[in-house]
């Protein structure tokens, strides 16, 4: 009989050990995926007090995990890469930027980043998206599929520095939203510089969002 039970018992216990491994595998990988999908995404930042702060967050190319979504050659999703060319204006904060392979046929190249919007315990009092943008040839910036800017300056020469173009975006919502810039290049090199950054906006007196 004791040699039943203290074989049950090792059952049991062989039983509860493979459930805690494929639990704590489980959390492995969903910890694996959210940070995969985190080096994809900026955040915006949470307050953490009620001082009446801003909290920023960089959407700038160079920094930002901008990301090729189409060209005239098809889909390409793929992270972009450093660009350069001596007309291009430089762009404070940011840094120009372009699809892998240096493409230079005409026609519209799509750049996106995915922006994560958390639902914080302290509720900001505003939660905007602000920046600048130049581009080769020129540029046309959506927010969740909504326009929000279109190159300003001479038609063609978004790329000099009468071209660079603000943009502002509020009333920001907690989610998952896409900020896309379509460039519309004409012909040889293309690229793009955005310099901008997600704030959060602290209030002086604590908001506490309600579980």
């Amino acid at each position: 009989m004791k040699i039943k039970a203290i074989t049950a018992g090792l059952v049991m216990a062989g039983a509860s050990l493979s459930l805690w491994s494929t639990i704590a595998l489980s959390q492995t990988a969903a910890d694996a995926a959210g940070q995969a999908t985190a080096a994809r995404s900026v955040r915006a930042v949470c307050c953490k007090c009620t001082d009446g702060t801003k909290q920023t967050a960089s959407i700038s190319t160079g920094s930002a995990p901008w990301r090729s979504t189409s060209a005239p050659t098809g889909t390409a999703l793929s992270p972009v890469v450093a660009a350069g060319n001596g007309a291009w204006t430089p762009v404070p904060g940011g840094s120009w930027v372009g699809p892998a392979g240096a493409p230079t046929l005409a026609g519209n190249y799509t750049y996106e980043l995915r922006i994560e919007v958390p639902r914080c315990v302290v509720s900001p009092r505003a939660l905007s998206i602000e920046g600048r943008f130049a581009a080769d040839n020129s540029a046309t910036v959506y927010f969740d599929n909504n326009q929000v800017a279109v190159s300003q300056g001479p038609a063609n020469l978004a790329f000099q520095a009468a071209g660079v173009t603000p943009f502002t975006i509020t009333g920001v919502t907690p989610g998952v939203h896409i900020l896309k810039i379509v460039v519309s290049n004409a012909g040889s090199v293309t690229g793009l510089n955005v310099s901008g950054q997600v704030t959060t906006a602290c209030p002086a007196n604590a908001e506490v969002t309600p579980n």
